[in-house]
C-alpha cells in the first residue's frame, strides 16, 4: 500500500569545529544556535545545530543518545494518574506532527482517531507513521483552521485517553501544545462535514483493489462453529482528501454483512462508542472493508461518498480450501455428529465429532478400528441407469457452459494486457477482475461435477452454473465496452 504519509525526511549536513570547553560546557538540548549544522561537544556528549520549525537549536546526538528532533512547546501534565499514559508533542521537519507516549508502549497496537474542524480522523491501516511509541500526522502550519483539535488512543490494558491539541502562533509559526483532557472524545458525538475549502471543480474517482481469488481461499479462518472462514479485504482509495464515504457489501437479500474495519496489530473487537472504527479514513481519501465466510457467495460492494460519488460492483467470494477445522479437542459442527474425518494436522489419525456432556461437539479422537462411520460426510448414493444417463447429460451441458467461459475469460485477460488497457478506467479495470473471477468460479464450480454422485445436489450445483454463466454472458460485453 502507498504511504501517503511520509512525504519526505530533512537531511541533515554535519559540519566539524572546535570549540572552547567554556562555551561548551553552556550548551543543553533544545539552546538556540546560531548556524545549522554546527557542532559542539561537551562532557563527551555531541550536539548538532538543527532547524526545527523556524527556529536553530541544539541537539543532542552521538553514540550516547538516539538522535531526535527537540520537542517544540511541550506541555506534559503535571499528574500521572495510575495506568494512564502520557503524551508529549512537537513538530519535526516543519511539515509532521510528533505525538509520542512518555511510556514505552507502542502505539501500532492502538486505535486511535483525530478531531479536526471538519469531523473525525481515522487512524487505522497505517494512516499515521507510526513508528515505535509515537504517531507522524502530516499538518498545514499555514492555516490553523487545518491543524488538528485532540487526539483519542486506547491501548489494551489501559483507559481510552483524549488530549486537547492547541496551537500557539510563535515566530510566525503554529506550535502545539497538548493537554490531557479528563473525559475521552466520544467520536459519535463528532458532526462529520465537508471542509469550506473542499474541491467540487475536479471531477470525483473512487480506486478499488479487489484480492486475488486464490490468496483468498488461503486464509482459511478459525470460526467459533467449527468451520473455517475465508476473508475478502478490499481496499479503496477517492481523489479528494476530507471526503465522506461509507462502504458496505450486501448479500443476496440485500443485508450488509461487512466486518468490522481494523489495522494491522489492532484488535476488530473495539465496540466502545468512542473508538468504533469507521472503515474511511478523511484525512488521506483511503478506506477498507472486508468479509469473513465460509461459504462461496456472490456478494456486492457499494461505496457511497459524500464529495466523489458512487461505486458499485459485484464480487465472488470463495469458499475455504479446507473447510472444517478438523483438530483434536477443536470444535465441530452439530450436523457431523460421530462422523470421521482424517485430521487436518496428524498423519495416520482419525477424528470423530462426538457430543460432550456440555452439549458441545468436538473432535476426538477414536482408537482404530472403533470409528462408528464412515470418513465421507455424505453417504454415497447408487443411481438408477435412468438418473446416471441423465446426470451425465446434465454434467456434460455444463461442461460446454464452463468452455465458453473460458473463452470468455480468455478474450477479458487479453483486453487487460492490451495497448488499449492503459486508457481503461478503474471502474472498468475493476469490473473485468470480477468478470474474470466469475468465469473462474464456473470453470472450478465444473470440474468439481465429475465425482457427482448425488443426483439433487448435482441438479442444484449446476441450476448454480447456468444461472451464473448467464449473468457474465450478459454482462461482460457492456463491461468491454464501458469507457
Amino acid at each position: 500500500m502507498k504511504n501517503f504519509l511520509v512525504t519526505g525526511l530533512l537531511t541533515l549536513s554535519l559540519v566539524s569545529g572546535l570549540m572552547s570547553p567554556s562555551s561548551a560546557a553552556q550548551t543543553t538540548s533544545g539552546t538556540a544556535c546560531s548556524r545549522n549544522g554546527a557542532v559542539k561537544q561537551s562532557n563527551s556528549i555531541k550536539y548538532v545545530c538543527k532547524k526545527v520549525g523556524r527556529s536553530l537549536v541544539w541537539t543532542q546526538t552521538g553514540a550516547n543518545k538516539e538522535e531526535k528532533p527537540a520537542v517544540i512547546d511541550k506541555e506534559i501534565p503535571k499528574e500521572n494518574p495510575a495506568n494512564k499514559l502520557t503524551l508529549k508533542s512537537s513538530i519535526e521537519a516543519e511539515s509532521k506532527l510528533r505525538l509520542e507516549l512518555v511510556e514505552d508502549v507502542y502505539l501500532g497496537h492502538c486505535a486511535s482517531f483525530l478531531v479536526y474542524n471538519w469531523g473525525v480522523a481515522d487512524s487505522y491501516e497505517g494512516v499515521f507513521y507510526r513508528q515505535k511509541k509515537e504517531y507522524l500526522i502530516p499538518v498545514d502550519l499555514s492555516s490553523k483552521n487545518d491543524l488538528p483539535l485532540s487526539f483519542t488512543f486506547g491501548c489494551s490494558g489501559y483507559p481510552i485517553q483524549s488530549y486537547s491539541i492547541e496551537w500557539v502562533l510563535k515566530e510566525n509559526v503554529y506550535a502545539p501544545s497538548v493537554k490531557a483532557l479528563q473525559a475521552p472524545v466520544n467520536k459519535l458525538n463528532i458532526k462529520n462535514s465537508l471542509p469550506e475549502k473542499f474541491d467540487f471543480t475536479t471531477p470525483g474517482e473512487i480506486r478499488v483493489g479487489f484480492p486475488k481469488m486464490e490468496n483468498v481461499q488461503s486464509t482459511m479462518i478459525f470460526q467459533d462453529d467449527g468451520y473455517f472462514a475465508t476473508e475478502t479485504a478490499i481496499s479503496f482509495g477517492v481523489n479528494k482528501r476530507f471526503d465522506i464515504c461509507v462502504p458496505r457489501i450486501l448479500n443476496s437479500q440485500g443485508v450488509d454483512v461487512k466486518t468490522i474495519a481494523y489495522g494491522p496489530g489492532v484488535s476488530s473487537s473495539y465496540t466502545v462508542a468512542g473508538l468504533f472504527l469507521s472503515g474511511f479514513d478523511r484525512l488521506h481519501g483511503y478506506g477498507y472493508v472486508s468479509y469473513k465466510g465460509s461459504k462461496n457467495e456472490e456478494l456486492k460492494l457499494e461505496i457511497s461518498c459524500l464529495g466523489s460519488g458512487n461505486y458499485t460492483s459485484t464480487f465472488l467470494h470463495p469458499a475455504p480450501k479446507v473447510l472444517l477445522n478438523i483438530t483434536e479437542e477443536a470444535k465441530c459442527p452439530a450436523s457431523y455428529k460421530d462422523q470421521t474425518l482424517p485430521s487436518l494436522k496428524q498423519a495416520n489419525l482419525e477424528l470423530t465429532c462426538k457430543e460432550a456432556p456440555t452439549g458441545n461437539f468436538t473432535w476426538t479422537s477414536v482408537p482404530k478400528g472403533q470409528a462408528t462411520t464412515t470418513n465421507r460426510p455424505d453417504p454415497t448414493v447408487t443411481l438408477s441407469p435412468e438418473e446416471e444417463n441423465k446426470l451425465k447429460a446434465m454434467v456434460k451441458s455444463a461442461q460446454s457452459l464452463s468452455m465458453k467461459a473460458q473463452k470468455i475469460q480468455q478474450l477479458l485477460r487479453s483486453s487487460l494486457n492490451s495497448a488499449a488497457s492503459k486508457k481503461y478506467s478503474n471502474e472498468k479495470t475493476a469490473g473485468i477482475n470480477a468478470s474474470i473471477a466469475q468465469a473462474e468460479d464456473i470453470v472450478v464450480r465444473t470440474k468439481k461435477l465429475s465425482t457427482a454422485s448425488n443426483l439433487s445436489q448435482a441438479t442444484a450445483e449446476i441450476s448454480q452454473i447456468v444461472k451464473r454463466f448467464a449473468v457474465l454472458e450478459s454482462s461482460y460485453g457492456d463491461v468491454l465496452e464501458s469507457s
